[in-house]
């Protein structure tokens, strides 16, 4: 809890960056603090004097003080009040920017509109009551609902900040963050190329204080917190805050509390019980409130799992799901851009398989008459196979097209079929793998990836320019026997209907898996979404199932394209539930016996006329501007994952690596609501509510028979609030277009945070405790300490 004691403000050591707490105030002495202040009168009127101004603040009022203002109370008459501390540095991380400040006052700007925040802040009332002295994850869920409405509504630009409460604010944090160090005025105002005159009178003009006066109440308020809240002596606390003698403390500290340190802690602790009688009387009047408040019912309550990780048990880890992945066709991978960008995903991620498609397209002039070039393709194999990756090379005759939903082009391209007939398309093979096989050798070829699909894409192409359509059997049963002749180890790959004749198995299975079924009611066709969020893992048991029933129950299984949606103009594309959702089916299928390449690495592939914005619903891991998008690091923190798989659930994965370190995978998909699916993909905007529901959820990890030592965890996370590319853009002012620099801010901008902290093993356990906000993800790494605790 924070409080005011005279003039000071006290906070828990202990407590979080949010902290709310009911009281009923009376008059107050001057005081300042670093925390964002907001209070809302809920019975009562008082007023409140702040930087100089006063406001007569009655029921229903909210003001938010920022940090360092000057500010008391004073003719209190009842006042109930609710006071929420907000952490300032907290604050300044998340939207990144120093100082931080808001403009929220009910009393004098009566055109703003307060009403949704003034619906959270009942709502988070509500919780806050309901959860007594408990943790409460709905409670959490709630106060970021509120740093949300601040941040959007409330924000005040940087350049609406006058040049002298800047420089006060860098005065204010450089006493703040070095009050325990020798500090002097005339330090800080060389730092600010000041004088230390001017400094002084404009210190005191804004906070209504002298410097030594501000620093020696900081000192002071620091040192309270060490009485209250720890078992250090006086003399310990003294010079930890920065006194220079243990006998300056006691004289400062006799003249603001009319006692001695030592006494001060004796009286605090004795009047605990009659504090809790006291709070008893408040809490009843918070009750009468609450009933004359409308409040919705809560959802769901925030479930909690517990997981026990014992590193005895496991087997290793089958990172199958992320070394695939699919870059448009041959033409497009031409382009300096995507290959800029395939290079940084490559290195990133670890991708080494590279899927395209069209590699015989009329773009890039393989063939006149009966003379064949190859130069264009040379120049991509070339790339890819310098930069240290494998061709994974798509036979079929595709259109190029992108969806704007299903069933609805965004856009297509017409490719003619490179062969005449069965003879042609032997011969076409041949001159190609030739050449292949003399530039690069055959046992580099080998290590190549072949496949060939049934298509019906390739029929309506045939259809279309009048030429014979070859039945598809034919098709690949030619070239499993031109590969061969050139590269018989390379792997070469087909449909399922291929397994209905012996003559034709084989290396591997394609399939294709995206959230829609189709439906045949007689003549027609209709498709629709599928539901199940696990709608991936499924489609791959069904497959495997197909398999056994063949009589192929050990054939490798590749699924050559899966995504979550098959729209590019889908906003949810862009968002951390798209990056929950995938890094939930990469989880589930490690360890399975099928290969995933996901498509597709850029949303430069299905850039159009349409896409004037950065953030265009694409199905890229990276926007046409090569900004990374959250689906980015769901594939990034699952390529950190290493060693022995220990523990697996719906929503976690873990794995330990040489004894001594472990990496927690963790994410929180949600369900789509009916707003989904009653919209065009299309026609998703992220600002709709998309999502059956928004509650948290908390994972308690337990690392068991660990000896004692000391370890280390670092964690990496990422929510829509925080790192997310597409909130970042939006707290640039969503630019229509960005330039080369505003793309690499950005860039750099949208990365998950981090936090790191230090701990022992207790009793042979280690916990690891995480409560996830809807759509997060997140990777924990816990490392042991060599030695033994000392």
């Amino acid at each position: 809890m924070f409080e005011h004691r005279g003039n000071l403000v006290m906070a828990d050591l202990n407590c979080k960056e949010l902290i709310i707490y009911i009281r009923e105030i009376t008059d107050e002495e001057k005081h300042a603090h670093r925390e964002i202040e907001i209070d809302y009168i809920l019975y009562g009127a008082a007023e409140l004097v702040l930087s100089g101004d006063i406001f007569h603040m009655k029921k229903g009022d909210i003001i938010l003080i920022n940090s360092n203002k000057l500010h008391w109370w004073k003719h209190a008459e009842k006042c109930l009040i609710c006071r929420i501390l907000i952490s300032s540095s907290m604050m300044e991380e998340m939207l990144g920017r120093r100082p931080v400040n808001f403009w929220c006052n009910s009393v004098t700007n009566s055109v703003q509109d307060v009403h949704q925040l003034r619906v959270t802040l009942n709502t988070l009332i509500k919780k806050y009551r309901a959860a007594g002295e408990r943790n409460s994850f709905s409670l959490e869920c709630a106060k970021y609902s509120l740093l949300d409405i601040l941040s959007e509504n409330f924000l005040l630009e940087a350049n609406e900040i006058s040049t002298e409460d800047q420089r006060i604010q860098q005065t204010l944090d450089d006493i703040n963050n070095h009050y325990a160090e020798r500090l002097s005025l005339t330090q800080i105002a060389d730092r600010l190329y000041l004088s230390e005159a001017y400094l002084s009178r404009l210190f005191k003009q804004t906070v209504g204080m002298n410097f030594r006066e501000y620093l020696s109440r900081v000192r002071l308020n620091h040192a309270v917190e060490s009485l209250l809240y720890t078992c250090k002596t006086v003399t310990e606390i003294s010079m930890e805050c920065g006194f220079e003698t243990p006998s300056a403390f006691n004289k400062l500290f006799q003249r603001n509390y009319q006692c001695s340190p030592s006494e001060y802690r004796r009286q605090i602790r004795k009047r605990a019980s009659d504090a809790e009688k006291s709070d008893i009387s408040v809490m009843e009047k918070l009750d009468s409130w609450l009933k004359d408040q409308a409040i919705p019912e809560e959802r769901a309550q925030t479930e909690v799992q517990q997981i026990e990780i014992d590193r005895q048990s496991g087997r290793p880890l089958q990172n199958n799901t992320i070394s695939w992945i699919n870059f448009g066709t041959m033409w497009d991978l031409l382009q300096a851009v995507l290959q800029e960008q395939l290079v940084r995903i490559h290195r990133t991620l670890g991708v080494r398989y590279v899927r395209l498609g069209n590699i015989f397209s009329q773009s890039l002039h393989i063939r006149q008459g009966n003379q064949y070039t190859f130069a264009l393709m040379d120049t991509v194999l070339d790339f890819i196979v310098d930069n240290g990756m494998i061709p994974v090379l798509d036979l079929t005759v595709h259109l190029k097209r992108a969806y704007a939903d299903i069933g609805e082009d965004l856009f297509r391209e017409e490719n003619q079929v490179p062969f005449q007939d069965l003879r042609d398309w032997k011969v076409l093979l041949d001159t190609c793998l030739a050449h292949l096989a003399e530039r690069y050798g055959r046992e580099s070829l080998e290590e190549w990836i072949f496949e060939l699909d049934e298509s019906e894409e390739y029929q309506d192409i045939c259809e279309m320019f009048g030429k014979p359509y070859v039945p598809y059997a034919a098709l690949w049963s030619t070239a499993r026997s031109v590969l061969h002749r050139f590269c018989p180890e390379a792997a070469f790959g087909g449909s399922p209907a291929l397994l209905k004749n012996a003559e034709t198995i084989p290396d591997f299975v394609t399939g294709q898996i995206y959230p829609y079924s189709t439906y045949h009611y007689g003549k027609d066709v209709y498709s629709g979404r599928i539901t199940d969020l696990q709608f991936v893992e499924c489609e791959v048991k069904k497959l495997r199932k197909m398999l056994r029933e063949a009589g192929y129950p050990d054939m490798k299984l590749v699924i050559t394209e899966w995504n979550t949606s098959i729209s590019e103009r889908n906003a949810y594309n862009d968002g951390c539930g798209k990056a929950a959702h995938v890094m939930m089916h990469l989880a589930a299928l490690e360890g399975e016996c099928c290969i995933l390449c996901y498509q597709h690495g850029s949303d430069f592939l299905t850039q159009y006329r349409d896409t004037t914005e950065p953030f265009v619903g694409g199905n890229g891991l990276l926007t046409k501007d090569g900004v990374h998008k959250p689906v980015f690091y769901a594939f990034q923190f699952m390529s950190q994952m290493k060693g022995q798989v220990v523990a697996k659930g719906e929503h976690f994965l873990v794995t330990c690596n040489r004894g001594n370190t472990y990496f927690i995978l963790a994410f929180h998909p949600k369900k789509f609501g009916h707003v989904y699916y009653l919209n065009k993909e299309s026609q998703i905007r992220e600002e709709m509510d998309i999502y059956e529901e928004n509650t948290a959820e908390k994972l308690c990890f337990r690392i068991l028979n660990r000896p004692e030592r000391r370890y280390r965890m670092k964690t990496w996370y990422m929510t829509e609030e925080q790192g997310s590319a597409v909130y970042e853009w939006r707290q640039m002012g969503r630019p229509a277009q960005l330039n080369a620099d505003e793309a690499r801010y950005l860039r750099e901008l949208s990365r998950p945070r981090i936090q790191k902290q230090t701990g022992r093993v207790q009793d042979g356990e280690i916990s690891v405790e995480l409560v996830l906000k809807p759509h997060q993800i997140t990777l924990v790494q816990v490392v042991l300490d060599d030695g033994e605790i000392q």
